[in-house]
């Protein structure tokens, strides 16, 4: 028995449109997961077959013509002559549709071939533009680490000048305050000098009066 498109995509002759469709898919998917067991001439001519098998069954009007072909030819009531003129005519029908049949394919071939090469544009750039806004993303958020990181570390030498000028100060107030304490202390002690250098004196003149006789 003839095998038919409906037979290489594996589905009935009353299957709808999405079934046709939904098994094309699921026999290419099988035959790129099959493709390493089969040799490439092998996987070709599946593939060739699948493509044609879909772009006869997938368009309505390929799809009513091929159907009209499977149709069982009747029986010739006409002459042997007229006979052998219905099969060639037969023949050149089978190769127009096929013809028909391989020009549809071409051009809805090509058509999906330059949808998927702009699917594939689009994917590409989609992914490229994403990946520019993570790198940026990225970026700008290893600007603001670096930029808090500096943050902190002026601070810190803020602080770190702020404690140093405190002790500075502080040291200098301390040396202040002794040197005062130490002033005062020498006036007292300077004081304390000339007082007993003035009592000193005094007695001494009262003994020199006393020698001569003076009254104190």
């Amino acid at each position: 028995m003839r095998k038919t498109l409906y037979d290489v995509l594996s589905v009935t002759s009353d299957a709808d449109d999405n079934a046709i469709e939904r098994a094309y898919r699921q026999q290419v998917a099988r035959l790129a997961k099959e493709a390493g067991a089969l040799s490439r001439e092998d996987a070709e001519i599946r593939s060739k077959a699948l493509k044609e098998a879909y772009a006869v069954l997938g368009d309505r009007t390929q799809r009513a013509r091929y159907d009209n072909s499977l149709q069982p030819e009747p029986r010739a009531t006409v002459t042997r002559g007229g006979g052998g003129m219905l099969k060639w005519v037969l023949l050149v029908l089978a190769a127009l549709i096929f013809a028909g049949s391989l020009t549809t394919y071409q051009r809805m071939q090509a058509k999906r071939d330059a949808e998927l090469q702009r699917q594939a544009e689009i994917d590409r750039e989609r992914l490229l533009a994403r990946h520019a806004e993570e790198e940026a993303a990225r970026e700008a958020e290893a600007a603001k680490r670096q930029a808090r990181d500096e943050s902190w570390a002026q601070e810190r030498e803020e602080q770190k000048r702020q404690a140093e000028l405190e002790r500075v100060r502080r040291e200098l107030d301390r040396d202040a305050e002794r040197r005062i304490i130490q002033r005062e202390s020498d006036e007292r002690m300077a004081r304390h000098q000339a007082a007993m250098e003035e009592a000193a004196r005094d007695a001494e003149r009262r003994r020199a009066r006393e020698r001569l006789g003076l009254s104190p």
